[in-house]
């Protein structure tokens, strides 16, 4: 037993001492002199999803053959767009506003036929989108939507979102109200890879990692917009700032048990932001404080 104890642990410390850095830093330059923001990666690594300050407009960019397609001007379009686990599609959420009460609606996008459908019309407290394998969840009015998506893997019907400063999660329409360290102020939550734990940020007090029924499992300490690369690894970044701009920041990678931290960018005149993350295609953007767009490829 001592002796199958020995070998697991052994295998565990060479899980997390492999290699994960990255081996090449490339500035994209997509568009002269103008700032842009929030950048994704499409599911197959080929084109990134952009948008302007405050979040304005909607953007693809094809990295092949440098062209961009623009999909909305509308105020809110790029905030937390998301790809069809395929990639054939992307949706997202505009914002409208008659007076001072916001109005959104939700649109799909196909990409080859570059076509726009609306999938929930103009209405008050519409949520930003999910795609968990073939379903599109979102809710309106506190109350949980979905439908189902061609050409996807099947769902397990299991998402996560944040709703009056808590973490909800919806595990086969049966929706669960999480605080894993008590009440405060729960942001940047998401579902591991595969499916098993909730990864999210307790603001002013650090990130962390829960199971699904809001044990915590893991600190990952001082790490803001968390994302997941893996069901390994975790990518955010660790900003400072002055009270009224970013004065340092460096894009990091945590693993999930939160005892190995890498920095990934370690610049000390480039403010790198917000990753995300294409494990499949070892890449992850982020973009700077100047509105540059960066793209890391990752060795593991």
């Amino acid at each position: 037993m001592k002796n199958l104890l020995f070998i697991f642990l052994f295998l565990s410390q060479i899980v997390y001492s492999q290699d994960f850095k990255a081996v090449k830093s490339q500035k994209i330059n997509i568009k002269n002199n103008e700032q842009i923001f929030f950048p994704k990666l499409s599911p197959d690594g080929k084109k990134i999803l952009f948008t302007k300050q405050n979040f304005n407009g909607l953007y693809l960019y094809d990295l092949k053959n440098k062209k961009i397609v623009q999909i909305s001007d509308k105020q809110g379009a790029g905030y937390c767009p998301v790809f069809s686990e395929n990639g054939k599609e992307l949706f997202f959420r505009e914002n409208e506003y008659e007076g001072m009460r916001k109005i959104s609606a939700i649109y799909s996008y196909n990409i080859e036929k570059k076509t726009k459908t609306i999938i929930e019309a103009k209405n008050r407290n519409v949520s930003v989108p999910k795609v968990s394998g073939d379903k599109l969840f979102y809710t309106l009015d506190g109350e949980a939507k979905n439908s189902t998506l061609k050409n996807s893997s099947k769902s397990n019907n299991i998402w996560t979102f944040i709703e009056r400063q808590k973490i909800v999660l919806y595990n086969k329409d049966v929706k669960k109200i999480l605080t894993p360290n008590g009440e405060g102020n729960y942001i940047w939550v998401s579902l591991s890879p595969d499916k098993k734990r909730i990864l999210y940020t307790f603001a002013g007090h650090g990130t962390y990692i829960s199971d699904l029924n809001g044990k915590i499992i893991s600190d990952l300490g001082y790490l803001n917009a968390p994302v997941w690369y893996n069901n390994d690894w975790v990518v955010g970044m660790k900003d400072y700032d002055n009270n009224y701009k970013f004065t340092s920041s460096d894009i990091f990678a945590v693993s999930s048990d939160g005892k190995k931290q890498i920095n990934l960018t370690d610049t000390k005149d480039i403010i790198e932001l917000y990753p995300q993350c294409s494990a499949q295609n070892k890449k992850i953007v982020f973009h700077t404080a100047k509105g540059e767009i960066y793209c890391l490829k990752i060795k593991e």
